[in-house]
């Protein structure tokens, strides 16, 4: 981090467990969809929102970067 902060953020090496569950949850999802219920769906979308918008609302210049 405290050689090359861009190469420890942007290098695709060190991101690489993000694509790996990126596309596990892509994989899984059609899978998932056909057996859960409307109600439950409705859930995560709505758990998903939450989390994005907390994140929209409390993130800001202060919030320390993990790593």
């Amino acid at each position: 981090m405290r050689v090359s902060q861009p190469w420890a953020f942007f290098g695709s090496p060190m991101r690489a467990w993000e694509f790996a569950a990126g596309g596990l949850a892509f994989m899984v999802t059609p899978y998932v969809a056909r057996r859960c219920s409307d109600r439950v769906k409705d859930a995560l979308v709505a758990l998903g929102f939450a989390v994005t918008m907390g994140a929209v609302l409390f993130f800001d210049d202060r919030t320390p970067f993990r790593g």
